[in-house]
């Protein structure tokens, strides 16, 4: 499992265990911005998430944990403020160790 598999799937258990039930399909649509099966399609593939849906996942959380501080809910404020800086991590460090896809150029291969 990649370092953004971990990232997500943490995410989805911490919300879980603080009371968050939520389906993998919700999750995929609120959560990430993606279809329903996004969720259920990475577990069964075994593909690593989109940083695109991390991203949408990371400003979702911190957007929660400003209505939770606006409300004076420091709690669940502190717990998505956890969330967020463990997934952050997680973006930054696979942004960081990953290669951009490259496209072959034929005009470097000795054809014109």
């Amino acid at each position: 499992m990649t370092d953004l598999s971990e990232a997500l799937y943490m995410v989805i258990t911490e919300m879980r265990r603080i009371g968050y039930d939520i389906s993998d399909n919700r999750f995929s649509e609120l959560m990430l911005a993606k279809s329903r099966r996004y969720v259920s399609w990475l577990r069964a593939s075994n593909h690593e998430p989109g940083v695109d849906a991390l991203v949408n996942l990371y400003v979702r959380l911190d957007n929660m944990s400003d209505e939770f501080k606006q409300t004076g809910d420091m709690t669940s404020a502190n717990e998505m403020d956890g969330l967020t800086d463990r997934l952050w991590d997680a973006i930054r460090e696979a942004s960081l160790t990953s290669s951009p896809n490259r496209r072959s150029d034929r005009r470097h291969d000795g054809e014109v």
